[in-house]
C-alpha cells in the first residue's frame, strides 16, 4: 500500500503600479521565473482586470483568498497602498521592494513615513527580485505578520462607545470647514488624524483608532491641490486599513476630471461645492447612527473578532494619552496635571498665552473649558480661528486702501463673529444643559432670532 500527500503551495498577491512602465515589465519577469520553481505562485494584479474595469471586490476577495502579500513601493502608488492597508488588517505576511535608482520616489517614500519602520527589499533587475524572495521566503514565514508584531500587542481595551477616525483635509477649504462642522455634534468627538498638526502618527496608532472606531471619514485631496500625492497615499494606506477591519469608511474628495484611484473609485464620494460636502458626510452619519451602512467586503475576518473580544477582556493599563490635545478632550480630565498658567485662565488673572507647539497651550484651554463649564451660570464659547479662513480674510482687509475703512471693517467682522458664536453656544447651552430656561421670554425671543434668521446666523462665518 502507498501513500500519497498533497502539497499545497503558496500563493501571495503581488501589487504594483502601472508607472514607471520599466518596473511592471521587470515584475511580470520576476513573477514567472517564481513561479516556475513550484516554491511559490505569485498571482499580478493585472491578472484581474476584467472587461476595462477594475472591481476593489475582487481585490480584496483575492488579497483574502492569498496566503502572503507582495508589493512595489517605489512610486508610492494609491491603489498599492489601499490594497497593502487591507493586506495589513487582514493579517497577512507582507514582503515590499522598491526600486532606489529612481531618487525622487526615495525622497518620496521617505516623508510618506509610515512605512519607514517596515523593511523592503532594494532591487533594480529581475533577478535581484527573485533572488532576494528566495532569501526571504515569505511563504514559508506566514506567521510574520505586520499586525501580530506592530498592531495586536499595542492594542488597548476597548472603552466601550469609541470614537470616529477623522483624516481631515491638508487644506482647510470651505469645504473642509463645512466637513469638521457636520462632526462637531459627535459625542465623542472624533479622533482627528491633521496632518498639520502630526505629519507622522505610525501604523500602529491608525491599527488602535480604526480597529474599534465606529467608522473613518478620509478628506482626500484634488490631484492639483499642494501635497495632494503624499497625503492622498497616507490616507489611502488607513482606508485600506479600515476596509480590512470591515469599519464603516467615507471616502470625500473634490470633482475633478482626473478619476480617482481604480482601487477605492467606486468607494468615493464626490462633492462639487463645500455645502454638498457637508451635506455627505451628514448623510453617511446619519446612516451610520441608524446602522444602515452595508459592508461590501467579506465578513470580519476571524482575527479581528478574536482580537477586539482580547481587548475587551484587557485589564486597565497606563497610557500616556495623544500628541494632539484634542484627541484627548474626553479624557484629559484623568490625568491633567494643573499647571499655574491653568490657575490663571481660571481665576481670569491671564488673558493671552504663547508657546511653542506641545508646551500644552490646547489642553489647558480643554481643561478649562470643562471646569468652568460645569457652573450653568457660565457660557463657555471655543473659537477655532483656523476654520475661519485667516488667509481670506486678510486678502479681503488688504482691499481697503484707507485705513479708516480698513479699521472699520475689521471691527464690524470681529463683532458679528463674537456676537454671533456667542449665541449660537448659548442656545446649545440652553437646548442641552439648562432646558428649563426656555420658558423665559428672553432665551425664547433669542431662540425665535437664530431659527427665523438661519441662513445669515449659522452658516459659515466667511460665507455668512
Amino acid at each position: 500500500m502507498s501513500a500519497s500527500f498533497s502539497f499545497k503551495i503558496p500563493t501571495g498577491f503581488f501589487a504594483y503600479g502601472k508607472t514607471p512602465h520599466s518596473i511592471p515589465a521587470t515584475i511580470k519577469a520576476a513573477i514567472e521565473s517564481i513561479n516556475k520553481s513550484q516554491k511559490a505562485t505569485l498571482v499580478a494584479w493585472e491578472t484581474l482586470e476584467i472587461g476595462g474595469r477594475y472591481i476593489i471586490q475582487e481585490v480584496c476577495d483575492k488579497i483574502d483568498d492569498c496566503d502572503f502579500f507582495c508589493a512595489d513601493i517605489t512610486t508610492i502608488n494609491s491603489n498599492v497602498m489601499f490594497e497593502l492597508g487591507f493586506a495589513i488588517a487582514r493579517d497577512k505576511r507582507i514582503w515590499l521592494m522598491r526600486d532606489d535608482s529612481y531618487v525622487d520616489s526615495k525622497a518620496e517614500f521617505e516623508q510618506l513615513r509610515l512605512l519607514t519602520t517596515v523593511g523592503y527589499r532594494p532591487y533594480t533587475n529581475a533577478e535581484q527580485i527573485i533572488k532576494r524572495f528566495f532569501a526571504d521566503n515569505p511563504q514559508l514565514t506566514l506567521e510574520d505578520t505586520i499586525f501580530r508584531d506592530s498592531i495586536e500587542p499595542l492594542l488597548p481595551p476597548s472603552k466601550g462607545i469609541e470614537p470616529l477616525l477623522y483624516l481631515k483635509s491638508r487644506h482647510d477649504t470651505e469645504a473642509s470647514v463645512r466637513v469638521s462642522r457636520a462632526l462637531d455634534n459627535l459625542n465623542p468627538k472624533p479622533i482627528l488624524g491633521d496632518p498639520r498638526e502630526s505629519l507622522v502618527q505610525p501604523l500602529y496608532w491608525y491599527g488602535q483608532k480604526i480597529l474599534h472606531a465606529p467608522g473613518v471619514l478620509a478628506h482626500f485631496l484634488s490631484p492639483q491641490r499642494e501635497g495632494s500625492k503624499l497625503t492622498n497615499a497616507r490616507y489611502a494606506l488607513v482606508s485600506g486599513l479600515a476596509k480590512g477591519f470591515d469599519t464603516p469608511l467615507l471616502i470625500l474628495t473634490e470633482h475633478h476630471e482626473v478619476l480617482a484611484p481604480l482601487d477605492y473609485r467606486d468607494l468615493m464620494q464626490y462633492y462639487t461645492t463645500p455645502v454638498e460636502a457637508g451635506k455627505l458626510t451628514e448623510e453617511w452619519l446619519s446612516q451610520l447612527s441608524n446602522g444602515s451602512l452595508s459592508i461590501s467586503v467579506t465578513s470580519e475576518p476571524n482575527h479581528v473578532g478574536a482580537i477586539k473580544l482580547a481587548t475587551e477582556l484587557r485589564d486597565f493599563h497606563l497610557q500616556l494619552g495623544e500628541y494632539v490635545a484634542e484627541n484627548e478632550a474626553e479624557l484629559l480630565s484623568d490625568y491633567f496635571v494643573e499647571t499655574t498658567a491653568h490657575m490663571d485662565v481660571i481665576n481670569g488673572t491671564q488673558t493671552i498665552f504663547v508657546g511653542r507647539k506641545g508646551t500644552g497651550k490646547t489642553a489647558s484651554l480643554i481643561q478649562a473649558t470643562h471646569e468652568i463649564s460645569r457652573e450653568a451660570t457660565n457660557l463657555v464659547c471655543v473659537l477655532k480661528p483656523v476654520g475661519y479662513e485667516m488667509d481670506a480674510l486678510a486678502r479681503l482687509f488688504a482691499s481697503y486702501k484707507m485705513s479708516d475703512h480698513k479699521g472699520y471693517v475689521i471691527e464690524s467682522l470681529w463683532k458679528y463673529l463674537l456676537f454671533t458664536e456667542l449665541a449660537l453656544a448659548a442656545v446649545h447651552q440652553i437646548q442641552n444643559v439648562t432646558p428649563w430656561l426656555l420658558a423665559d421670554p428672553s432665551c425664547s425671543k433669542l431662540l425665535n432670532l437664530l431659527e427665523s434668521e438661519e441662513k445669515l446666523l449659522q452658516v459659515t462665518f466667511l460665507y455668512a
